[in-house]
């Protein structure tokens, strides 16, 4: 993978989010991105790319996303798509599902609305460990946080 081109991308990408701080960690496998809003620090989505596996995901409150992509090009542009995404769910109006079996997240949902609704569609995550623990007939607990969209965010 062309990891050097993509960290010297991450602060093109950056640079025109004025009301985001973030902070750039090479890995051991990769990269990671932590974003968070300057008015609310406690709010923190995390962009990681994995050199090996060639997967981009991003999580945030508990949501986690993954994506794949294999030619430099389409790389850029998932990266580019991961951060867009982060930034609005640490900028909000965002609401994240959670379906806990015991301790562990079995699926998890997110959804952007920036005019302050609840949102009307959710992006949902189903780890292979749901099928699982429903096939066991296992019971779900659901858990909803809700993010507000904060004011003068950028």
């Amino acid at each position: 993978m062309q990891k050097k081109v993509l960290a010297v991308l991450v602060p093109e990408l950056m640079a025109g989010r004025p009301g985001i701080d973030w902070e750039f960690t090479e890995t051991i496998d990769g990269l990671a991105i932590d974003l968070r809003p300057a008015l609310a620090p406690g709010r923190c989505a995390r962009v990681a790319v994995s050199e090996s596996t060639e997967i981009f995901s991003y999580s945030f409150a508990g949501y986690h996303v993954a994506e794949f992509a294999y030619d430099l090009e389409e790389k850029q542009e998932v990266l580019e798509d991961k951060i867009n995404e982060a930034v609005a769910a640490v900028l909000g109006p965002t609401q994240i599902l959670l379906e806990w079996a015991g301790q562990q997240v079995v699926r998890s949902a997110i959804g952007h609305d920036a005019s302050g609704k609840a949102p009307a569609q959710f992006t949902t995550s189903f780890p292979l460990s749901r099928l699982w623990w429903w096939a066991r007939g296992k019971r779900f607990r659901r858990e909803v946080l809700t993010f507000p969209a904060l004011a003068n965010a950028e």
